[in-house]
């Protein structure tokens, strides 16, 4: 895949495309790219998937956090996967949004050699989104551009899947329903810095992670049972908690703290990924530090055997 990052990229060859923001490249988004990607086969074009950024919130709206599901290093990795030939980022600013649904595609065709164009099932594009499906058809039309809806997705028959859901789940700490809608673990990433030492001081020693991103959602405070992977590729089984570790009254600020299972090597400073599979408790305050490491040794056997 090719990542296009500027207009006017003199080796695009003339292709089929699909827009959107894309967090999370979630299963409905693949859906619809592979769709692209089979019309750019049968019409014997080049695939592209045309992507912001940042979220169009944080220009429209001044809205400075977003809450995302991916970073756009991980949107396209996650792009990438898929094997599109191009991948368009455009720089999402208040001249890109105030065009019309004409001049952005006239953009597209003249800018990144879009000769058709998949729009979303309920779609709209253009300057406050005023425009309907069939007025696309006759924009595109006038310019040389094919505009085709794509086929509605919905997740086991039922629904339809957005970001917005996926989101709320997290949020709501049901990580697992949201790995089966993303078809892969959330997952959130940092560096290991010094911590409390309060894991250390129960024979339950914790990595601290300090987050690399601000806008990634953070799951609500509660145990998980996760996957680590270290920056040499290599992934564990952990069990991680989030929360203010109020049995040990050490303050009010969030903490994520992971105890990666038969690991004892110095990681301070390292990148490490955390991927998230289940929920297994609220955080809640313990009468001893006794009754805590007992309910952290239960709570390490569930999440071995979930993992397992």
């Amino acid at each position: 895949m090719e990542i296009i990052r500027e207009s006017g990229h003199k080796s695009i060859q003339p292709t089929v495309a699909i827009l959107g923001f894309f967090d999370g490249v979630h299963v409905g988004h693949r859906y619809v790219i592979r769709g692209m990607m089979d019309e750019a086969h049968r019409q014997g074009l080049k695939s592209m998937v045309i992507t912001f950024d940042k979220h169009p919130s944080q220009v429209l709206s001044g809205n400075r956090n977003p809450e995302l599901l991916t970073t756009l290093a991980e949107k396209l990795r996650l792009i990438e996967e898929l094997h599109p030939d191009y991948c368009a980022v455009l720089n999402f600013n208040r001249q890109l949004a105030a065009l019309s649904a004409f001049g952005f595609l006239d953009m597209l065709k003249s800018e990144y050699s879009v000769r058709v164009f998949c729009v979303g099932y309920d779609q709209r594009f253009g300057h406050n989104r005023e425009h309907n499906f069939e007025e696309y058809q006759i924009y595109g039309a006038s310019l040389g551009v094919d505009v085709v809806r794509s086929d509605e997705y919905r997740y086991e028959s039922l629904r339809k899947v957005s970001s917005t859901d996926i989101r709320r789940l997290i949020k709501g700490g049901d990580v697992k329903q949201a790995q089966a809608l993303l078809t892969y673990p959330y997952m959130l990433a940092g560096r290991v810095v010094k911590g409390f030492q309060n894991g250390k001081k129960i024979g339950f020693p914790t990595a601290n992670i300090f987050l690399s991103d601000p806008y990634k959602i953070l799951p609500p405070n509660g145990v998980y049972a996760v996957r680590v992977k270290l920056g040499n590729g290599i992934i564990y089984p952990g069990m991680l908690n989030i929360g203010i570790r109020p049995t040990f009254d050490n303050g009010s600020h969030r903490t994520i703290e992971v105890n990666i299972f038969d690991f004892n090597s110095n990681i301070y400073g390292c990148f490490v990924e955390i991927l998230f599979y289940q929920k297994i408790r609220d955080e809640i305050k313990f009468d001893s530090l006794e009754k805590l490491k007992k309910q952290i040794a239960t709570d390490s056997l569930t999440i071995r055997n979930l993992l397992n």
